[in-house]
């Protein structure tokens, strides 16, 4: 029997909630513990963990007791859980449907965008599509005039991901994680708010699933964590949140059928969130063949479905839509969707951009 998918909670406690809760400006009725938890501090740090989701820090609590007792109610991720619509939705307080960044591959265009490195087959793609163009929504990260500090690996700084989802930020960069506690601390002597990006944990999971690399890592996370607290003033808030959680699929594949595989011209997204681009004239037949197929494993949507069920917020501009595919499988079993073209996502052990529990559910944590 298929799981009921968690869906985002837009508008409430999601991701895009957040940043107006730390900016001072947010009143959403999800995220009154948050605001008053923080309430008077005179500068915010805002620390991204990317990948680490509620579900992990609740499973390994015993390698970060301090971040686990710290924790608020958690929020979610949006969808699909992903780090570049999740970022996005983080910075711009903007559903995916509103931003248009909306998931790891995207079709922009007649071109897939890979959007983290923003290339097309490979290329930088800043010139052939302008970050603000594709990702119109103006960041808040400029708070009365002033701009908001961003400390983050230098090699992102000038990156077309870096411009669509941070432009307006005071980007500070590291050439690695052992100068983000002094970095941080640094600007929050003068900035009211500041953000600061940690992705070690992501890339471990990816690389090796959840295992003994990843129980390092969150034990660094541990220590990062309780080596600001100490090097900062007590009126100064830590507020520790992630983009999405992590699974650990190992290399289990959903197979799709080769019907359905003749129906369709190309793929995007992520194998946790696939879409299929229709054959023209052949998106019905797709969505049934696929439906009856896969319904043990997958939840398979239309694009339309997936619209009307608010998975990318109460508002989808076109520029969204014509992103997506024809077709959405997203697997609530632990497996991924191959994408034929993207061969290297194969290696991939962790991974996320589904609407389980494990990916959905972000920590909300105050130090």
């Amino acid at each position: 029997m298929a799981l009921e998918p968690m869906l985002p909670r837009y508008g409430d406690r999601s991701l895009a909630e957040l940043i107006g809760v730390v900016r001072g400006s947010s009143t959403s009725p999800g995220t009154k513990d948050l605001r008053d938890a923080i309430s008077g501090a005179s500068s915010t740090i805002l620390l991204i963990a990317d990948g680490f989701g509620a579900c992990q820090l609740d499973e390994f609590a015993d390698l970060a007791p301090r971040l686990h007792s710290a924790q608020l109610e958690p929020a979610t991720s949006v969808a699909p859980s992903t780090t570049a619509a999740a970022l996005t939705s983080l910075t711009t307080g903007r559903t995916p449907g509103e931003h248009g960044i909306v998931g790891y591959r995207m079709r922009v265009g007649d071109a897939i965008l890979q959007s983290l490195r923003w290339s097309i087959d490979g290329v930088d793609a800043q010139q052939r599509c302008r970050p603000d163009v594709v990702q119109p929504c103006e960041p808040l990260l400029r708070i009365d005039g002033q701009a908001v500090a961003y400390v983050g690996k230098a090699q992102y700084e000038h990156g077309g991901f870096t411009r669509a989802h941070l432009r307006g930020a005071d980007y500070i960069g590291i050439d690695d994680s052992t100068s983000l506690v002094a970095s941080l601390a640094l600007a929050a002597q003068h900035a009211s708010m500041v953000v600061g990006y940690h992705d070690a944990i992501d890339h471990v999971a990816h690389a090796e699933g959840l295992g003994e690399g990843y129980r390092a890592e969150v034990v660094r996370l541990e220590a990062i964590v309780n080596a600001l607290r100490a090097s900062l003033s007590d009126d100064v808030a830590i507020v520790v949140v992630a983009d999405h959680g992590q699974i650990d699929v190992g290399s289990a594949e959903i197979v799709l059928p080769r019907a359905a595989l003749a129906l369709t011209s190309f793929m995007s997204g992520e194998g946790r969130f696939r879409w299929l681009h229709a054959v023209l004239g052949e998106q019905r037949s797709l969505a049934l063949l696929l439906k009856e197929a896969l319904s043990d494993t997958c939840w398979v949507w239309t694009r339309r479905e997936a619209i009307d069920l608010g998975l990318f917020g109460p508002e989808v501009t076109l520029d969204a839509e014509e992103r997506f595919g024809d077709v959405c499988v997203v697997p609530f079993v632990d497996a991924f969707v191959l994408d034929p073209a993207e061969a290297k996502e194969a290696r991939m052990r962790g991974r996320h951009g589904s609407l389980t529990p494990e990916e959905m559910l972000i920590p909300v944590i105050v130090r």
